[in-house]
């Protein structure tokens, strides 16, 4: 009785574009969500998700390793390409002007970790970045920006 009682003082949810309550019964509550796209109308559909989870380390050899998540949404045949620049890349112009360091195809899936090692790049502090790219060609935006020092 303490949970019927209870639920029949909680308001009613009203019609909205936000996320809406349904009280089906006294232990159940769903949520409905509405989401909406735009910006692709007539497109080849939506690139891969942006990565934000880039992250590089650097061993005892100078060599560097980089693991990030790869996007949910990249579906099969995915690529990525790894650049490096002087400065924050985190731009169209500076992606342009940074050095291909790496390109390759994903071998796992949408969330999972990808990892990559490289070796033999120039002393100095450099600024990474990684993008993906699906089998439409679509392009995901330029990945958080990582700085690394090597020795």
């Amino acid at each position: 009785h303490f949970a019927t009682g209870f639920i029949q003082d909680l308001p009613k949810p009203m019609p909205t574009d936000k996320p809406s309550l349904t009280f089906t019964d006294p232990f159940r509550v769903d949520y409905d969500t509405v989401i909406h796209v735009s910006g692709y109308s007539g497109g080849k559909g939506l690139p891969p998700l942006k990565i934000s989870t880039l992250y590089a380390d650097v061993d005892p050899e100078q060599c560097v390793h980089f693991s990030w998540t790869v996007p949910l949404n990249i579906g099969s045949d995915g690529q990525y390409e790894i650049r490096y620049f002087s400065q924050d890349i985190t731009s169209e112009k500076a992606w342009k002007e940074a050095k291909k360091i790496y390109a390759g195809k994903y071998q796992s899936k949408g969330g999972e970790t990808q990892k990559q090692r490289i070796c033999g790049l120039a002393k100095g502090t450099i600024h990474f970045a990684v993008t993906s790219s699906n089998r439409k060609g679509l392009q995901s935006e330029i990945s958080n920006d990582y700085i690394v020092v090597i020795k």
